[in-house]
């Protein structure tokens, strides 16, 4: 199998091997909506994973490229924190308060950033632990 771009032709160059991370979602139309409003763009539209879910993929306005999961008959993830399973994911990106505004569903506030950046504290979605600006 190899890569190739929506209209068949091979990619030049190459996108390199990489692991994607995806993010549960209520809604993934919803979300694409709310990432275009907030000037991220869609890099992979909604699609219907059979009857497992809805899938999407996005680069965020901080550039960080990461997938939607709406989930059907799958929810994600079973086995976490367990040797061989999923334990960490991680965002290095320079826009900590841009993306949190992201995961939180709003678009990115500048005149926010700089008092946020020198907060410190956890980031919640929907009363879950989605971003640790830890110390």
């Amino acid at each position: 199998m190899k890569a190739v771009n929506p209209d068949g032709t091979v990619p030049d160059p190459m996108p390199p091997t990489a692991w994607t991370t995806y993010l549960a979602t209520d809604s993934v139309d919803a979300t694409l909506k709310a990432v275009t409003d907030a000037g991220g763009t869609v890099v992979m539209g909604a699609q219907n994973v059979m009857d497992l879910g809805r899938m999407a993929i996005i680069t965020a306005p901080t550039g960080t490229v990461v997938g939607l999961w709406q989930a059907g008959t799958f929810d994600g993830a079973g086995i976490v924190n367990e040797h061989g399973a999923l334990i960490w994911n991680e965002l290095n990106t320079g826009d900590t308060c841009g993306a949190a505004d992201l995961l939180r569903g709003r678009p990115p506030s500048p005149r926010r950033a700089h008092a946020d950046a020198r907060r410190r504290g956890v980031h919640r979605v929907q009363g879950r632990r989605a971003l640790d600006r830890g110390g």
